[in-house]
This record gives structure tokens, sequence and C-alpha cells, in this order.
């Protein structure tokens, strides 16, 4: 059976958070990043020789160094290397721009380049941050199956949730982490109301199940989404909602959707353990 990504012309989780690829966008702007951090600065005399000094040393060590080129065949000229360099950049496999951006990184006051490479990279979903010098994983692979599993084995309502969570999360435009953080919870509603078979909110929800005893819910995690969602939804008299929130950011929606995906996949295993088929009709999720 189709996924639900595929089945509505989505893209996929990795696409989405850009783990295991770039698209052209995430590519401009670390190349515009790498610009405004670093080819901007460099001074030429008139004729277009690049003047001594530590810019010329940069580009002098990326060349031998990083692209592995003689060092006698360095050109002298400024626009002759920076179209060199522009092209291999721009002709890269994706991991060999981060590369290259890591060598550029300790080389050059790295501190200007890692906050436009960074602002860049949250702007276009990329799932990596340059901190000293290294590109890091904001999501790793353990994290991003989470969610591919729960999007692909959930049941319909509950697939949706996700998709719109990670859809309104990866928005390169106009992302909505309020709204991404509502959908993961909203998720986790839906399966634990599939579960018990009724159209009560999550918070009665995992208390029933709890009770019930129908599936075996430890009682942290139980609490702990009941407060979750207490803290999204403003219910029972909670003041002061998490999404009244004016720092709500990219980073706290992704926690989201990632932990609620992880509690989706536990309670499909654990209904699956007692036979409840949550592929059955419900009530309305």
């Amino acid at each position: 059976m189709s996924h639900f990504s595929e089945r509505k012309g989505l893209k996929s989780v990795r696409q989405a958070l850009q783990k295991d690829s770039m698209d052209d966008a995430l590519r401009v702007a670390l190349w515009n990043a790498w610009s405004k951090a670093f080819w901007d600065t460099v001074t030429t005399d008139l004729y277009g020789f690049i003047r001594p000094g530590w810019q010329r040393d940069a580009l002098m060590n990326l060349w031998e160094y990083h692209y592995k080129q003689p060092r006698d065949t360095f050109p002298p000229k400024l626009n002759d290397v920076y179209g060199i360099m522009r092209t291999a950049f721009f002709n890269a496999a994706y991991n060999e721009i981060y590369d290259v951006l890591e060598a550029v990184a300790r080389l050059v006051k790295g501190e200007v380049l890692e906050v436009y490479v960074n602002l860049a990279m949250k702007r276009e979903m990329g799932a990596y941050r340059l901190l000293n010098g290294n590109f890091v994983e904001l999501t790793n692979d353990e994290e991003v199956q989470e969610i591919e599993t729960a999007i692909a084995e959930s049941p319909d309502a509950v697939t949706t949730h996700l998709q719109d969570a990670l859809a309104k999360l990866a928005d390169r435009k106009d992302p909505d982490y309020r709204n991404s953080i509502k959908e993961s919870v909203s998720a986790v509603e839906a399966i634990c109301r599939r579960i018990d078979g009724s159209g009560a909110t999550l918070e009665t929800a995992l208390k029933r199940l709890q009770e019930s005893g129908k599936i075996q819910l430890h009682k942290a995690l139980s609490d702990g989404f009941r407060k979750i969602y207490g803290y999204t939804g403003d219910e029972d008299g909670v003041r002061h909602s998490i999404m009244d929130d004016p720092n709500i950011d990219q980073e706290d929606a992704m926690f989201m959707l990632v932990a609620c995906s992880a509690f989706v996949n536990y309670l499909r295993v654990k209904a699956a353990k007692v036979g409840i088929n949550l592929n059955a009709s419900a009530h309305a999720d």
C-alpha cells in the first residue's frame, strides 16, 4: 500500500528535513552565507589581483588542502579563483558542500560564517547546524525513523495529523510552529481515541486507557502526555499555555514531532500486542 505522502504527492520526511539531500534553495542560501561572511571581504588591487592578507592565505589553504590542487597553480586573480570555487560548489554533492564550509569555517572568522550558515539552514529546513567549525545533526537517523514509521504505519487519521505537523514545520516560506505542535499532539489524541474506541479528548482517553487496563500503558508516559496536552490546549484551567509563549521556535516543533511520533509508535505496538485492530472503523478522529 502506498504511503500517505506518496498518495498526496508530498515530500518524504528526509526530503522535508533535508537530511540526506540538498535542494537548490538551500545550496544557494549556503553559497550566499559564504559570500557574505568571506567573499565580500576579499580585496584586490586595480588589476584584480588578490591583496596579501588573511583572505588570500585562506583561499590558498583551501586550494592546497581542501581542493588538493598544486600550490603553484593557485589563480592570483579574485575572479578566477572565485569562478573555479563557485563552479565546484554548485556541482558538488550535498555532503561535499558541508565539507567545504567546515574547511572555510576553520580558516576564516568562523563565528560570522556560522551565523549566516545557521540562518540559512534554519530558513531552508536543513537538518544540521554549524558549530565550532563542524556540522552537527539537528535530527539524527533514529528520530527521523520514528517520524517515518509513525507516518507509514499508523491509521490514516493519525498519519494525516503527523504529515500536517511536518508540512507546517517544513514550510520554507511561512513555517507555523504553533500549529505544527498542535498537529503532533492531535496525532497522539487520534491514536488514543482509536485504541479507546471513543471520541474522548487525549487527556480523557489516556486516563481511560490507563484505568481500564486495555493496554499496559506506563503511568509516567501517560501522565507526561496528559500534561503536554494541557499545556498545548490550555485545558483544565491551565493559565499559561505553552502556545502563548512568543518564543516557540523550530526546535520546539521538531521536538514535539519526534516525541509524538515515538509515542504513537509505542501505542501502536502496545495495541497490536493485545490484538487491537487500529485500522478498524472507529469514532471520528
